[in-house]
């Protein structure tokens, strides 16, 4: 296995081949030039680098990891034109290191991605059906629209009251002011320990930073969920302080100027193409401050914003009447979950999963026996 890290110039706008450009880094597993080849999408910054996933490993073949457009140092010099920061643009970057690396890589391609990296995959896979023979979209959300409310109902199911009791609970205690029996501004605190060197210029302030964290705690948690959270959450009424580093457990300061500069351009696609799920309220409106923005519109600096335009329409239309050789997988403890693609109508060998247990992090090879049975057998026809 050779591990090689490359930089892919690619052009800005792929109508425009000849104008500006920038810097694609990702990194090439290396096994073999007659293997199947993966490409792989994080959706982010190259965060998987030169780690093997399922596909890749499956196939026992070579795995190209792109850094999606605009993250990291995956950018042009100077000042971001955020009109190019769209899905057919992704989907071009990606044809380009087909069409490149192709001519050396002669066995079929796979490509495969995870949440945003999924969309990816599909993406790609949409506006270039013939780069790749098959595609593994793991927990891939759908919305409908910009604010999309169809997770509300997760939140109420009986099977999980309780723990989302506890949640609710302790999310209350997070958002209530310290005078008043909460512990809003000891959550302040915390947040700066660990987190000193964050700035909120673009926000506001650090206390606004903590609210919008609170108010998607129990979303984060169910999203992250693993066996035994629920029996580890401390009661807010007896241990109220072993319960608000439960709560913070999952702060990582997402609205800083810092996290901003790193993660805006996931706004940006949000609050233009794919919209993002509506956070239950019920029982904090009153400690909701109507000041705190919505989440898509946290635009990175110096971008302006651009209208909505929904995606999800063709990429489900394409789904329904076009596409073939896919594996959705969810995991059913994910409140994304609730934005599944409809394979309903599609080709047979446009196939779906859910994980019973399973969050977020919904791997292939987690499925029930049965499943991962079909699974590998659509890699290794893939890999044929």
């Amino acid at each position: 296995m050779t591990i090689v890290q490359l930089m892919l110039h690619q052009p800005v706008d792929h109508a425009d081949p000849d104008g500006p450009g920038f810097d694609q880094w990702m990194t090439l597993r290396h096994r073999s030039f007659e293997a199947p080849t993966v490409l792989e999408f994080s959706g982010y910054s190259n965060y998987w680098g030169a780690t093997e996933l399922e596909a890749a490993y499956f196939l026992q073949g070579n795995q190209i990891a792109i850094e999606k457009r605009y993250f990291n140092i995956s950018r042009p010099e100077g000042e971001v034109d955020w009109t190019t920061f769209n899905a057919e643009q992704f989907a071009g970057d990606a044809h380009r290191v087909r069409e490149l690396l192709g001519a050396l890589y002669v066995g079929n391609w796979v490509n495969e991605g995870g949440s945003q990296g999924g969309l990816d995959a599909l993406y790609h896979r949409m506006y270039y059906p013939d780069d790749v023979v098959g595609t593994m979209a793991l927990s891939v959300p759908l919305m409908q629209s910009l604010a999309d409310p169809r997770a509300l109902p997760y939140f109420d199911d009986p099977a999980r009251a309780e723990c989302q009791s506890r949640l609710e609970a302790i999310r209350t205690m997070m958002l209530t002011p310290d005078l008043a029996g909460g512990m809003r501004e000891a959550a302040v605190e915390m947040a700066a320990e660990w987190y000193p060197d964050a700035t909120f210029e673009r926000l506001g302030s650090r206390e606004a930073d903590v609210g919008m964290y609170a108010v998607e705690f129990p979303w984060a948690f169910w999203q992250y969920y693993s066996a035994g959270s629920c029996e580890a959450l401390p009661d807010p009424l007896t241990s109220p302080r072993d319960a608000l580093a439960w709560g913070m457990g999952y702060y990582a300061a997402d609205h800083s100027d810092q996290a901003l500069e790193a993660l805006g351009p996931y706004w940006i696609h949000v609050s233009t193409q794919t919209g993002y799920p509506v956070v239950p309220l019920d029982g904090i409106e009153d400690l909701v401050d109507p000041d705190w923005p919505a989440y898509y519109e946290m635009l990175p600096l110096g971008a302006e914003p651009q209208p909505y335009e929904p995606l999800e329409p063709a990429l489900q239309a394409w789904i329904t009447d076009e596409a073939t050789s896919i594996v959705f997988v969810y995991g059913d403890v994910d409140p994304l979950a609730s934005f599944p693609a409809d394979v309903s109508g599609a080709d047979p060998s446009v196939r779906l999963f859910r994980q019973p247990d399973s969050n977020h992090n919904a791997w292939p090879s987690a499925s029930e026996p049965e499943d991962w049975a079909v699974i590998a057998g659509m890699l290794a026809e893939w890999a044929e």
